[in-house]
């Protein structure tokens, strides 16, 4: 499944899928079923504690809750990396 968190999660191609989940809340984590996940930070802001700023939620809130395979990002985060390392999740930057 592909997971985005990202400002505006709204996009009517894109809701209509049933393997793509706009994660507005953290409480949609417990929908979220199967083992093998990739999740999509778009547009967000993540500070120096892995707290996405937008969302007022914690990155590390996510990754253990479900499993995370890769992480895709389009931008570069020192503690982004850190997380993805500690969590031993692939982390693509494009």
């Amino acid at each position: 499944m592909l997971i985005i968190v990202k400002k505006n999660e709204k996009n009517d191609l894109i809701e209509k899928e049933k393997d793509i989940v706009y994660l507005n809340s953290i409480c949609i984590l417990k929908t979220i079923k199967g083992k093998h996940h990739i999740l999509v930070i778009d547009d967000v802001t993540l500070n120096n504690d892995g707290f996405i700023e937008e969302k007022n939620y914690f990155l590390d809130e996510i990754l253990i809750t479900i499993p995370i395979d890769t992480i895709i990002s389009i931008h570069k985060h020192t503690k982004l990396e850190e997380i993805c390392k500690f969590y031993h999740i692939n982390l693509i930057v494009i």
